[in-house]
């Protein structure tokens, strides 16, 4: 296991063989620092229940899924993860995160499955989820949701499913924000206040909340 206060970098990957899976939750980590994969050998890392705050993870050109779940990061800024262009899994859940900068996930052309369930975030600004042409769920469940602005997601052709834990106060500018994701059919404020929009029931319409 790695020491604490230890920062992790790339060097590490280059001893390994191709299509390397790398787990290296519960090590201690408070930061770690990729910028390259010299090798094109990891698919997929996971660095769940460490101590991360900061995070550079950038030009993996072969990673595949990444999860950084159960860690200290509390906002995710803008490039966050540049040229991670065969991503496909991500997943935030049980951080700290509060803010998300516009365009923070922007480079992940092939993601489809993006996690931010269980953080702080009290805001889905304009542009916080867009120009993902392969994105195809969302989850933002168990977080502090107050304001969800019109321009929240856009660009998201194959957007079908967003799953959003609301308390009744949340502001939601509902026709904006469906008009923004054609082929999400539907939103549903269920009695837990769990707000959700999926394609999966095709007899609820755009026109309604049910």
């Amino acid at each position: 296991k790695k020491q604490q206060n230890e920062c992790f970098y790339e060097n590490f990957f280059r001893r390994y063989s191709s299509n390397a899976v790398f787990d290296l939750s519960n090590c201690q980590l408070e930061c770690i620092k990729l910028n390259a994969d010299h090798n094109g050998i990891l698919r997929e890392l996971i660095l769940n229940d460490n101590a991360l705050r900061a995070f550079t993870i950038s030009n993996m050109a072969y990673l595949q899924k990444l999860s950084l779940s159960e860690n200290f990061i509390s906002f995710v800024k803008e490039n966050s993860f540049r040229n991670l262009t065969n991503l496909t899994h991500l997943s935030l859940n049980s951080n700290k995160i509060s803010q998300i900068e516009p365009n923070a996930f922007g480079d992940l052309t092939s993601l489809k499955i993006l996690d931010l369930s269980s953080n702080l975030i009290e805001a889905i600004k304009s542009f916080s989820f867009a120009d993902m042409e392969s994105l195809e769920s969302i989850n933002l469940k168990h977080n502090n949701i107050k304001v969800i602005e019109s321009n929240a997601f856009v660009n998201l052709p194959k957007l079908r499913s967003i799953l959003i834990a609301i308390n009744s106060e949340t502001s939601v500018d509902t026709k904006n924000v469906l008009n923004n994701v054609p082929l999400v059919d539907y939103i549903r404020f269920d009695p837990k206040y769990n707000f959700e929009m999926n394609s999966d029931i095709s007899f609820v319409s755009k026109r309604g909340i049910a």
